[in-house]
C-alpha cells in the first residue's frame, strides 16, 4: 500500500508539473507497454507517441538519457524539440520521466524474457526426461507381444506367468507418482514454480523409490529361439529409474543384429508404435538413420543425469550379469554371423542409494 501511496502521489506531482498534454502523452506510453515484451515495439511506440504529441527523438549508442539495464544495453533517448531549441524546465522533467518510463518497460521486458529463456529450457528437460523413462516401458510392451506371438504352444504355460509378471512390473512403473508429476508439469506450471521445481531433487527422490521395487520384483524378460539360440535376445528390464538406459542398449541391439533375424523384423514391424533411443559409437549416423530408430540425443542427457546423482555409467564388451540387479542396468546381444561367433555389448549403470 505505501508503496502504490508513494506512485500515486509522484504521478499527481509530475501532472502539476507537466501539465495535461505532456501528461495524457506518459499515460499513452504506459498503456501501450502493458500489452508487450518485445524490446523492439516498446522502442517504436515511444517513438511514434512522442510523434503524436509533435516531439521527436532518436536512439544513441553512447549520449543521452539512459535505456539500460544491467547485462543489457538499451541506448540512449535524445530528445529533440520541434523548434530545435534547448528544452525548457518542463520539457527537461518530461523527457527524464519519458526514458524513465521506457526503460521500465525494456526492463520488465527483459525480465519476462529471461523467465520465458528458464521455463522453456525447464520445460525442454522434462520432456526429454519423460520420454526417456517411457520410451523403454514401450519397448517391453512390444517384446511381450511379440513373445506370445512367437512362443510355442507347448510351451505357454510357462510363459504365460513370466509375461504376466513383466506386464505387472510395467504397470508398477507407469504408475510412478514422480513420472506422473513430471509428465503433468504443464509450461504454466513451471512458469509459476520457476524457482520450486527442482528436477534433480525428484529424480534422486525416486532414484532410491525405483531400486526397492527392484530388490523386490526382478523383471527380465528372454526370448529364446529353439531353431537358432545364437539369435536370442536377452532382455534384463527393472525399475530403476535408468531404466532409459535399457531403451538405449535395446536400439543397439537391434542396429548389431542380423536383418533377417526375427527380432529386427519384429521390431521393424511394429517400430511406427514404438519410440527408440539409439546411441551406438561405433556406427555411424547414417547407420543409425537407416533403421528408423532415432538420433541417440537422449543418452548424452541420460549420461548427465547419472553423473548428477555421483552414479558411474560404464560400457563393456562382455556379459555383466549380476545376481542382484541392485542399480544395475546390463544387457547383452549375441549372434553367429560374425567370424568370432557372437557380439556382445552393454552399459552398466551404478548409483548410490545414500
Amino acid at each position: 500500500m505505501k508503496n502504490i501511496d508513494k506512485k500515486l502521489k509522484r504521478q499527481r506531482r509530475l501532472a502539476d508539473s507537466l501539465g495535461a498534454k505532456l501528461t495524457a502523452t506518459l499515460q499513452t506510453l504506459n498503456e501501450l507497454n502493458r500489452t508487450t515484451h518485445d524490446p523492439m515495439e516498446i522502442k517504436r511506440n515511444a517513438m511514434r507517441v512522442l510523434s503524436e504529441s509533435g516531439y521527436t527523438a532518436t536512439i544513441d549508442n553512447k549520449h543521452g538519457l539512459p535505456l539500460s539495464k544491467e547485462g543489457e544495453n538499451y541506448g540512449f533517448l535524445v530528445p529533440l524539440t520541434p523548434s530545435q531549441q534547448e528544452l525548457t524546465p518542463k520539457e527537461n522533467i518530461f523527457f527524464e520521466e519519458y526514458a524513465r518510463t521506457v526503460s521500465e518497460a525494456l526492463d520488465h521486458a527483459f525480465t519476462h524474457q529471461n523467465l520465458q529463456r528458464r521455463v522453456n529450457e525447464n520445460e525442454r528437460i522434462k520432456n526429454m526426461l519423460v520420454h526417456e523413462l517411457k520410451s523403454p516401458i514401450s519397448s517391453a510392451h512390444a517384446l511381450t507381444y511379440l513373445s506370445e506371438k512367437m512362443i510355442d504352444s507347448s510351451d505357454f504355460e510357462n510363459a504365460k506367468e513370466m509375461i504376466s509378471r513383466i506386464r505387472q512390473g510395467l504397470s508398477n512403473m507407469s504408475d510412478l507418482t514422480g513420472l506422473l508429476y513430471l509428465s503433468g508439469l504443464s509450461k504454466e506450471n513451471l512458469k509459476r514454480d520457476i524457482e520450486s521445481v527442482d528436477l534433480k531433487k525428484i529424480l534422486r527422490v525416486n532414484a532410491i523409490f525405483y531400486d526397492e521395487l527392484l530388490k523386490d520384483n526382478k523383471i527380465g524378460l528372454e526370448l529364446m529361439y529353439k531353431e537358432d539360440e545364437a539369435n536370442s535376445l536377452v532382455l534384463p528390464f527393472n525399475k530403476s529409474v535408468f531404466s532409459a538406459v535399457t531403451g538405449t542398449l535395446f536400439g543397439n541391439a537391434v542396429a548389431f543384429s542380423p536383418e533377417e533375424s526375427i527380432i529386427y523384423q519384429g521390431i521393424k514391424n511394429n517400430s511406427e508404435h514404438l519410440e527408440y533411443i539409439v546411441e551406438n559409437l561405433h556406427a555411424n549416423k547414417k547407420e543409425r538413420t537407416n533403421f528408423g530408430l532415432g538420433s541417440g540425443l537422449g543418452f548424452p542427457f541420460v549420461q548427465s543425469i547419472v553423473s548428477s546423482l555421483d552414479g558411474i555409467l560404464e560400457t563393456y564388451d562382455l556379459p555383466l550379469r549380476k545376481d542382484d540387479y541392485s542399480g544395475v542396468e546390463s544387457f547383452g546381444y549375441e549372434h553367429a554371423s560374425d567370424l568370432e561367433g557372437y557380439k556382445t555389448f552393454g552399459v552398466r549403470v551404478r548409483i548410490p542409494l545414500n
